[in-house]
Parts: structure tokens; C-alpha cells; sequence
């Protein structure tokens, strides 16, 4: 409580969020908070419910260990945690943070970690890792605030492949799908 009365709202009155798991909010209400608060981002980033809940099956989202900030009841920010062990160590991924436009400023993403780093404690988990783009500017310094370090910088291209299509390959090949494959 104390957290939240300390800073001064921009957009919305602090007193009226709530912070909590996403374990409870189905995948359609993430969808749509998703959708709005990367509607102005540098990436275009849309998703359906369906796409959502798929790629929380296959990549172990966790959504008890995903965050929201509420409104009255309505999703305003969020957290989407994966979790995997990576070299014995229990790791959790940060796979994608967003607000929506209207509530940007508020500080939620900080509120939301506050609300989230005693139950990744509890859960032992050992590394938190997430990924900025080095123009988001405003998401580097709440990570940095909030004690994440820059481990490594990649190069991220964009554009068309300039490849050989399927038909003009000399070497004959066979397409399989696998029912099951064990990666």
C-alpha cells in the first residue's frame, strides 16, 4: 500500500488499481489489453486469444506467475511469464510486458514487479531474464530501475529473404510432419 501511495497519478487514480495474477482472466481479455498496448509499438504485435493461449501452451506460460494491473475490474497493464530450466536453473522469462495507451505513466510496470518478485522468491525460481528493444527507451529505464542488467546486445534484422522457391531446387526433397518429436 505504501508503494502505491507514494507516487503521484498521471492518468489514473493509484488508490483504484489492483495488482494480481492473470490466473483467473481468460485469454480473450489478455488479447485485447495485448493488442492495445502494443497498438503504437515499434514492431507491429497483434494477437488473437487462440494465438495467445497457443503460445502460452507451447512455450510453458505460466499465468500464476503472470501479472495485470486492474481497473475497476478491467486489465490496464501486464506481464506474461514462461518458465523453463536452463542449465538445472529454474528460469523465468518475461516474454512480454505491456500497458495500454491511457494508463502509460503510471509506473505499473514497477508496481506490477514489486507485486511479483517475492512470489518468484517463493518459487525459487533462480534467473529472470526479458528482452528490450534498444529504441524503447522508456521500458530500458524502468528495467534498469528495477535492478535487471544488460547481459547482451543482438543485431535484429527485417526484410525479405531473397531464397531459391521450393520448385527450382535441384535436390530432391520430402516433406514429414512429425506427430511427435522430442527436442
Amino acid at each position: 500500500q505504501n508503494f502505491l501511495n507514494k507516487h503521484k497519478p498521471f492518468n489514473c487514480d493509484l488508490d483504484l488499481i489492483e495488482i494480481n495474477t492473470l490466473e483467473n482472466v481468460g485469454f480473450q481479455e489478455i488479447a485485447a489489453a495485448f493488442n492495445d498496448a502494443f497498438a503504437d509499438y515499434f514492431i507491429s504485435i497483434q494477437f488473437t486469444a487462440e494465438h495467445l493461449e497457443i503460445k502460452f501452451a507451447h512455450e510453458d506460460g505460466k499465468l500464476a506467475l503472470s501479472v495485470g494491473a486492474f481497473e475497476n475490474g478491467q486489465l490496464v497493464g501486464f506481464i506474461l511469464h514462461f518458465e523453463d530450466i536452463i542449465e538445472g536453473k529454474k528460469v523465468d522469462y518475461n516474454g512480454r510486458t505491456g500497458v495500454r495507451v491511457a494508463y502509460r505513466g503510471n509506473q505499473l510496470t514497477s508496481k506490477m514487479y514489486e507485486y511479483l518478485f517475492p512470489k518468484l522468491k517463493e518459487l525459487a525460481i533462480e534467473k529472470l531474464v526479458l528482452e528490450v528493444i534498444n529504441e524503447n527507451h522508456s521500458a530500458s529505464k524502468i528495467y534498469h530501475q528495477l535492478g535487471f542488467k544488460t547481459i547482451r546486445e543482438v543485431e535484429c534484422f527485417k526484410g525479405k529473404l531473397n531464397s531459391v522457391p521450393l520448385k527450382r531446387l535441384e535436390t530432391p526433397y520430402k516433406i514429414v510432419e512429425f506427430e511427435q518429436h522430442d527436442w
